[in-house]
């Protein structure tokens, strides 16, 4: 993935998924990089492809809060199952954020945080509205 529009700089982030990231997850660093890099030069085959200048490899099925899980829908499923695991509850003073409450970046750090921050402007919504107005006579001089 190119994150070079939404960081302005010249990143290129991996996603590995099943067997592969098993097998990922037991090599070295180096090796991990260096196979991204067979694999990209395999793709631009006419074009120099360059070595990273610095690399973070994660290892998310190792992680013991992760245990390598994501999001996704099951066959069956709908966006409408989504939506509704994102419905605030208790009036609305009770809230769901993570990358399996929305439709559009689901298993993905990405929709994590968009949907922190749709929750975020939300409740900062119902705060504003439901809190009560000063008379003008106390209104804060700016």
């Amino acid at each position: 993935v190119n994150l070079v529009r939404s960081t302005g700089r010249p990143i290129l982030a991996s996603l590995i998924s099943g067997r592969c990231a098993e097998r990922m997850e037991r090599c070295s660093d180096g090796e991990v990089v260096e196979g991204c890099m067979v694999a990209l030069r395999s793709v631009y085959r006419l074009r120099p492809v360059p070595n990273p200048v610095a690399s973070v490899v994660t290892r998310w099925r190792q992680d013991p809060l992760a245990g390598g899980s994501y999001s996704f829908i099951r066959a069956g499923s709908t966006p409408s199952d989504i939506q509704a695991l994102a419905a605030p509850e208790a009036g609305g003073l009770l809230g769901f954020a993570g990358e399996a409450t929305t439709t559009t970046h689901l298993a993905s750090a990405h929709g994590a945080v968009l949907t922190g921050r749709r929750e975020a402007q939300r409740l900062a919504r119902l705060v504003s509205s439901s809190w009560p107005k000063a008379p003008p006579s106390q209104a804060p001089v700016t």
